[in-house]
This record gives C-alpha cells, structure tokens and sequence, in this order.
C-alpha cells in the first residue's frame, strides 16, 4: 500500500471516530494533537499530501489511531514551550480584553505574526485552559469570503449545528444567541483569510454580542484593510483594543529546543550556541516548526549532526512552505 493511501485510510478511521463523537475539527485536534492542525487533517483525509513528509504524517496517524483504540484520550504535552513569546502575549491580550466592560465595542484585539511564530499554538492554549471559555474558530480560505460559510464554522465549534439549510440570516441569529448566553472570548485563527464580507460579519458580531475577539493573522490581514475593497470593513478597526506584532526571538528558539529536547539541552543557556547556528534556516522557513522538526530529528550536538540535520530540515521546510503558499 501506497503511503498516501495508508495516510488516507488512518485519516477516514479517525474521522469516523470524530464524526461518532460530534467533535468538531477543533476538537478533534485539541484532544489529539498528533492529528496536525485542522487544515492538516482536512488535507489527509483528502489525501491531498504535496508539501508534507508523509512518513512523519504516517507515524502521527498511527499513533492517534492507537490512542483511539486503546481509549488513551489524555492529553500530551504541547511541543511548544508554554513561555514563548506568542503564548504569553495572545493571553495577556485575551484577558486584557476580558476586563472590557461587555457595553463597549472596544473588545478585538489582532495579532500579527508571519508563519509559525505560535499564533495558533497560543490560541489552542489559551482554549485548554479551564472553564472553557475561549474557543477557536479557523477561517479557511475555501470559505471564499462567504459569511454563511464561516458562520458554519463558527456554529460547528459552538456545537450548534444548524438543521438542513438555514439561510444566512438564521445562522446569524443562531451564533448571536449562542455567543450571547455567556460571555466567551473567540479566538479566530488564520483571519488573513477574511475577506470583506467575512470581516463584517465579524463586526456585527461585535456589535450583537458581550463577548472577546481576537484576530490571529500574517500582516497580509493589516495590508487588506487598507485596500479600497475593504473600506466598510475597516470599521472593525474601531473596534480595536490593541494590535500585538510578534517576532521570534533568538533566546524563545533556546527555550524550545530546551523544552523539546532536554536530554541534549537541560537548559536554554545549554542550547544557545544550536540556536545561534539554526536561526538564520529558521527565520527563512517557519521558525517554530523548524524549531520543532529539526528538534525532533537531531541525534547529538556535534557539529557536523547539527549542521546535516538542519539542511535536511531546511529544504523540506521550504517545500512545506511553497505548497502553503501556491
């Protein structure tokens, strides 16, 4: 069997098992982390894997699939340093918001970050967290800026799944109601993929509900809305708290392969001078998931593991990041 097709196959297993449980995509890859993001396993299951390492993806399949069937539900520990810049300043700025008496409109917040700076890995953090409070809701682009689309999603993840075909004006009604029966703070990942109509609906979200939004995005989102052809969404921009640009520092890429690797690099100040030859292949791909992926792969810290390991990495990131892009 064809690795796509074994990748394919597991995917179907496992979604079988979320659609059993009524789980959302959020859901889904918050209780099993090794199923990637939700666009990860949306592409897997379609078994769309150009510009992912399918036996990397095969192993993670595998391994959920087995928790599945052993009833190994508890959670792993994220492979993400819970210190990191992005983790500690989407909280601050979520519970910033919180403090926003529900009456004023002032209670969106956006965070700016190029690729894999841990924008959706402080979101799913921030959700973990008790109570229950924030959930997440992914813009997709196939959403083509189609509000009913979103606002689907939004309903999935609120568990609000809407009977038949309901116009977009009933989803809107729906959403409002469920947002408004307590206060929630919602976390909308990948926002760069909102057009003008999906912004909008946001807005009015705004406007109809006492709860918190935090937009997470690549600063393509900040350079939209100064585009003629988001004139009347620019209004979400009064709404506006606060803007938080994040940029990985070298010290946050010690603490990571600190924090991943700890029987290489007990501590940061261990993992510096690893850090300092990386950087350069990180910042030019995804600095958190070469982090992780050249983390994942070193063998030693001899110079000559460190130096192949992190070419291996490289050029398979930048594949990863081309197919992302195209």
């Amino acid at each position: 069997m064809k690795l796509t097709d074994e990748i394919k196959k597991l995917a179907g297993q496992i979604e079988a098992y979320r659609m059993a449980r009524g789980w959302s995509y959020t859901k889904l890859v918050g209780e099993l982390p090794e199923t990637g993001s939700a666009k990860t396993f949306r592409d897997l299951l379609a078994g769309e894997t150009a510009g992912y390492n399918e036996e990397n993806q095969l192993s993670n399949l595998r391994a959920a699939a087995r928790r599945i069937a052993n009833g190994d539900l508890s959670r792993t520990v994220d492979p993400v340093c819970p210190n990191l810049l992005a983790v500690r300043e989407v909280r601050r700025l979520a519970f910033s918001l919180m403090q926003v008496p529900a009456e004023e409109n002032a209670r969106v917040g956006l965070v700016l970050g190029s690729y894999s700076t841990g924008k959706s890995t402080a979101a799913r953090e921030l959700a973990r967290e008790p109570g229950r409070r924030a959930l997440i809701v992914e813009v997709r682009e196939t959403m083509g800026d189609r509000p009913g689309a979103f606002l689907d999603a939004l309903l999935d993840v609120l568990g609000k799944r809407p009977n038949g075909r309901p116009s977009a004006e009933a989803r809107m009604a729906e959403a409002v109601a469920a947002l408004s029966s307590k206060r929630r703070c919602l976390l909308i990942d990948e926002a760069h993929h909102c057009g003008p109509r999906i912004l909008n609906t946001i807005k009015a979200l705004v406007n109809d509900t006492p709860g918190e939004f935090v937009l997470l995005a690549i600063p393509s989102l900040w350079n939209n809305l100064r585009k003629d052809s988001f004139i009347e969404a620019r209004q979400i921009e009064a709404r506006m708290a606060e803007v938080v640009e994040l940029e990985i520092k070298f010290p946050e890429i010690a603490a990571q392969l600190s924090h991943l690797r700890p029987d290489l690099f007990p501590d940061a100040s261990s993992a510096a001078q690893v850090a300092a030859f990386i950087e350069g292949d990180a910042r030019e791909t995804c600095v958190m998931a070469f982090t992780r992926d050249f983390a994942r792969a070193l063998d030693s810290t001899e110079r000559a593991d460190v130096a192949k390991t992190a070419q291996a990495v490289a050029k398979r990131k930048g594949q990863e990041l081309r197919h992302a892009r195209a």
